[in-house]
């Protein structure tokens, strides 16, 4: 009995892997399109409340892709962010994603994922012509797995958006990557590659950036948050950004920015050739100098939708001259400029600023109003309906 039992389940599971198998043929020919009401998306966010206390682990893994593994032909998106996955959870992952031919999203943030299960999931991933969207961010894929990513650019051209950010990326790794933007076409946007592990406080990826920046106009959003630029590099890449029609959003937060640097950001920005939406760069260290350079660009600029500059040691004198130059601004909508020190000049300023019509609405990160006499302000929570974000 237990001879004719296994026997079944062996027939079983062969003619499982048979229809498995005939479904990735058939969907590797390009008429091929799931159909309606069968596609299959894997969300379980391990930092949703429901789920914070129950995030999946390698073990727990197994099983789940054991079932869906007949069905990952109609598999198109997968979001595994903040779980505890290490490299043994993305080796089990990955005999998912290799016939998940049709998979669009892929999100394994905030994992413990290193060089080995990025090698993982991009060999799994290679040649998957849908894929638009990667996260690996807040892992440890190194540098190893950065260049592993690189590769995967070249097999999957339509991707859209990669964000690589705290990965532990060295100088190599980024270099990598910049080098792969400058000399390939690619279909990529958006890319983030905050926080990478320097050791240098030299600017040689800069040089790269702007290079890269030089030659690719497809990409729209790019992240350099807490890249140690400091004044020489920000040259660097804002004269090389002049040859660039195509990117619209830059985040310059948590870097080393003084005014000197802040100079070359408004020659930029008051040159016919920026065509910037939104610059963010809140937490550098421009002051009121680099704030009454960056507010004689402000206030003849056409581009530009959203500016951030909190957290940046502008006294009130600074934030006066940004004030001014907003009056003088009819395309900007949203500034952010909390964490700052105001005072009666600059809140009066602001305050008059608020109650002038203008066509278009103002998105501040703050608001002012009368107490005794003094113009207060306090944290007010805005969101311009424009992408202006990475």
């Amino acid at each position: 009995e237990n001879f004719h039992r296994n026997k079944g389940i062996e027939i079983y599971l062969e003619e499982q892997a048979i229809q498995q198998q005939e479904e990735i043929e058939r969907a590797e020919n390009e008429d091929y399109e799931i159909e309606e009401g069968k596609s299959l998306d894997l969300i379980y966010r391990g930092n949703d409340k429901n789920n914070f206390s129950n995030r999946i682990s390698d073990d727990q893994l197994v099983p789940l892709v054991k079932v869906l593994e007949p069905h990952a032909v109609n598999i198109q998106h997968i979001d595994l962010r903040y779980n505890r996955l290490s490299d043994s959870g993305a080796g089990v992952l990955a005999e998912l994603l290799k016939p998940a031919v049709h998979l669009i999203t892929l999100s394994l943030q905030s994992n413990m994922i290193e060089e080995d299960g990025a090698t993982a999931i991009a060999d799994a991933l290679s040649g998957h012509e849908s894929m638009l969207y990667l996260n690996l961010n807040g892992n440890k894929i190194r540098t190893k797995g950065a260049n592993k990513i690189v590769e995967l650019l070249f097999s999957c051209p339509a991707i859209e958006e990669l964000d690589l950010g705290n990965n532990d990326i060295d100088h190599d790794g980024v270099i990598a990557i910049t080098t792969a933007l400058n000399r390939g076409r690619f279909a990529l946007r958006i890319l983030n590659l905050e926080n990478p592990s320097l050791n240098s406080v030299m600017q040689e990826t800069a040089i790269h950036f702007a290079k890269m920046l030089n030659n690719n106009q497809n990409l729209q959003k790019l992240s350099l948050r807490k890249f140690r630029l400091r004044c020489d590099g920000i040259y660097t890449i804002m004269n090389h950004l002049m040859e660039n029609s195509a990117l619209k959003v830059l985040d310059l937060s948590c870097n080393e920015i003084s005014a000197e640097g802040a100079e070359y950001i408004a020659r930029y920005l008051r040159s016919k050739f920026c065509n910037l939406e939104s610059l963010i760069m809140g937490v550098n260290k421009i002051g009121d100098i680099g704030a009454s350079n960056l507010a004689k660009a402000v206030a003849f600029n056409k581009s530009l939708i959203h500016v951030d500059l909190t957290s940046n040691s502008i006294n009130d004198e600074g934030l006066s001259r940004l004030a001014e130059a907003l009056f003088h601004n009819q395309k900007l909508l949203s500034f952010k400029l909390f964490g700052n020190n105001f005072d009666q000049q600059s809140l009066n300023l602001f305050h008059r600023l608020f109650e002038t019509p203008r066509d278009n609405e103002w998105y501040p990160d703050f608001t002012t109003y009368f107490v005794d006499n003094h113009v207060e302000m306090a944290y007010l929570e805005n969101h311009v309906v424009y992408d202006i974000e990475i």
